[in-house]
């Protein structure tokens, strides 16, 4: 893997936020998509929702809590469970939780008769807003291309609501949205830090799967905000880091020592669970190309990817949506190939 020259790691962070809960860009993962999960989140004072009670200002801290793999650790509270996936969830939820918090004050300063209802209704349509501003108009032009993101934020919401499906599709949820798991890079550096003249690493990618890392310390979580304002991505390609591709969940056992799940055999099989049919055929449905063997492939791929296809698969039409999509050139000013910017 190599680390891409043109994207920084925060932009995944964002990425991180789309969620299967709802079928819309509606912070759902934030707030909850019931009202008995919002009731549970807000302060019921000044519309504001909650945040940890230690100076770090986080979402909630829920102690002895089955959300995370150890009823010991710290673990957090948020409108969806996977908050605590890793620590760079932590740090999105909470930002957005910060943001709502400052709308909320900011609209009973200019309104101070309004009440807590008026206030957190405002607030979170407000915080939607910027969240969806930052997936159209700065996200989707990163990661499919400026042209093709044009096309979405010019297509009028009405004139989509009454001519297509606004639920998210199969391919999007188990295929195409996983393709950040292949840039994700398995250490953090603080490289605001220098400790004997090396980088300093805030943690481990496989040390923190529902085992987030405390952000109980301000500085602790200001580090892991700049850090991964300054990081590099890794480059889209075919591989996922060790702590995905063989420590995902990591766990020791007396029996066996460390051992940890791959993410990318996951990912595949969880494609093949959900009955999506083989790459080709969504090649031929988003760029209408017919692929009938291997050297029509030459073109889109590069040589070596090509051959670890050939190896794995042996015949073109086997080869899985998410493998054949991933080895796709990037389309031009994008982070994937067209094939996933289509599904995307």
């Amino acid at each position: 893997m190599n680390f891409s020259t043109a994207t920084d790691f925060s932009f995944i962070c964002v990425h991180l936020q789309l969620n299967q809960a709802t079928n819309y860009l509606d912070l759902s993962q934030l707030y909850g998509i019931s009202d008995d999960e919002t009731r549970n989140l807000r302060t019921y004072r000044g519309g504001k929702l909650k945040v940890s009670s230690d100076s770090a200002n986080t979402i909630p801290i829920q102690e002895h809590s089955s959300l995370c793999l150890q009823p010991n650790e710290t673990c957090y509270v948020s409108g969806d469970p996977r908050a605590n996936a890793n620590p760079y969830m932590v740090l999105q939820y909470s930002i957005f939780t910060r943001s709502h918090n400052n709308i909320a004050r900011q609209l009973h300063e200019l309104n101070p008769s309004w009440n807590d209802d008026r206030l957190y209704k405002l607030s979170r349509k407000l915080n939607i807003a910027i969240y969806q501003k930052i997936i159209f108009e700065e996200w989707a032009p990163e990661v499919l291309g400026v042209d093709a993101a044009r096309r979405i934020i010019d297509t009028p919401v009405e004139g989509v609501r009454r001519k297509q499906n606004v639920g998210v599709s199969n391919e999007f949820a188990t295929a195409a949205i996983r393709f950040y798991n292949s840039m994700m890079p398995g250490d953090l550096w603080n490289t605001a830090v220098l400790i004997d003249s090396e980088r300093y690493n805030l943690f481990q990618l496989k040390d923190t799967f529902y085992r987030p890392a405390n952000f109980t310390s301000t500085d602790f979580f200001a580090r892991v905000l700049v850090a991964s304002l300054s990081q590099r991505a890794m480059a889209m390609d075919t591989g996922y880091v060790d702590d995905l591709g063989m420590q995902l969940f990591r766990a020791t056992s007396a029996q066996v020592g460390t051992f940890g799940t791959d993410s990318l055999a996951l990912d595949i099989a969880r494609g093949r669970d959900h009955g999506l049919p083989g790459y080709i055929h969504y090649v031929k449905f988003c760029q209408g190309k017919t692929i009938r063997n291997w050297n029509d492939l030459r073109d889109a791929m590069s040589t070596q990817d090509l051959t670890l296809l050939k190896n794995i698969y042996g015949s073109v039409g086997a080869i899985d949506l998410i493998m054949g999509a991933f080895a796709e050139y990037p389309s031009q000013d994008a982070t994937v190939g067209p094939t996933l910017a289509c599904i995307i």
